[in-house]
């Protein structure tokens, strides 16, 4: 008669397993680190985590268990300001070590593609940084990563992470110019590019030379600036879909527009602001456009967009945020 492997247990046996690691690691009063043994368990296998999960829910999330899974997972998404809330009442040492795992699984995790950062705290803490910046440094040179998505508004992004693969990359941080054209010149294949924070320091345009396979571009102006700064944006060579949050000078996108004369765009969304007359006037002359999600100062812009022969939907924005579809246009003459 051959014997059961502890990967063909039933759920009933790994409840019982689970209750006598529970029970054997309790007889150490420490917290949180107590229950390591039984962490590092169930761990070791996603089927003994759901069952886990099933077993004890309560316990699943007072341990925080989603960190002790990330050497297994493909996108890995981590809210600071959720761990930092788990750890408030613990002592100093409990909370190093329970950072020294962390770090750790997400250094460790070969599978990984997708990495998530987000935090957004009510005050400012030193300590918050410091491990901002050690979880960035534990995915240099991941081979494996394609998506990165940083949103920690407030904070610098200063010691870019070697990567050489992403296709995705959202970035809500404070950067430098010069940080950004590094990370995009490592990612020569990068598709797409959010940059949401409103503080870079320098010029967007410098990281035009490095970006040829980029398709689409979102990002967030600067208060008040002279748009005509980001009229080089429209030598990306493959620029599908562009989206312009923020509030520029009125009248100043007229440039980029007009640089984008006989490209390739099809899609334009300017959601925060109405364009002027004569902005939406060279916005017309961009006969590849399928897709336009603005508002126009002028109404009688609609009017005119019957000639744009790829036009296929128009959203004009009612208000900030507000999208209302005007109408589906196919094969609109």
């Amino acid at each position: 008669m051959s014997a059961t492997t502890i990967l063909k247990l039933n759920h009933y046996c790994l409840y019982e397993t689970f209750r006598q690691i529970k029970a054997n690691c309790e007889l150490n009063r420490r917290s949180p680190e107590k229950y390591w043994d039984l962490i590092n368990f169930f761990i070791s296998c996603e089927r003994f985590v759901n069952v886990f999960k099933e077993w004890n829910y309560d316990l699943y999330k007072e341990l925080h268990i989603d960190f002790a899974f990330l050497q297994a997972k493909n996108m890995v998404t981590i809210d600071l300001a959720r761990v930092y809330e788990s750890l408030k009442s613990v002592s100093k040492a409990s909370k190093e070590l329970y950072w020294k795992l962390y770090v750790n699984a997400v250094k460790e995790n070969k599978q990984m593609n997708g990495m998530s950062i987000t935090f957004k705290p009510s005050r400012y803490n030193p300590e918050h940084l410091d491990r901002f910046e050690v979880l960035i440094n534990a995915i240099k040179n991941k081979i494996s990563l394609q998506t990165l998505f940083i949103d920690v508004p407030g904070y610098s992004l200063q010691n870019v992470p070697p990567l050489g693969l992403l296709r995705i990359i959202y970035l809500n941080v404070r950067m430098n110019a010069e940080d950004l054209v590094q990370l995009v010149r490592a990612n020569r294949f990068l598709n797409s590019l959010t940059f949401a924070n409103t503080e870079l320091y320098g010029s967007f345009a410098d990281i035009v030379p490095y970006c040829k396979h980029l398709e689409v571009l979102d990002l967030t102006m600067k208060p008040g600036i002279d748009a005509t700064k980001y009229a080089p944006q429209a030598n990306l060579p493959l620029l599908e879909i562009l989206r312009l949050r923020g509030y520029h000078q009125s009248g100043t996108l007229v440039k980029l527009f007009q640089n984008l004369k006989g490209r390739g765009i099809q899609r334009l969304d300017i959601p925060d602001i109405l364009l002027s007359k004569q902005e939406a006037q060279a916005m017309l002359q961009l006969n590849t456009l399928s897709h336009i999600l603005n508002g126009f100062s002028d109404k009688q812009i609609v009017a005119d967009m019957t000639h744009l022969k790829n036009l296929k939907f128009v959203y004009l924005y009612a208000r900030r945020g507000q999208l209302v579809l005007l109408v589906e246009l196919m094969g609109l003459a």
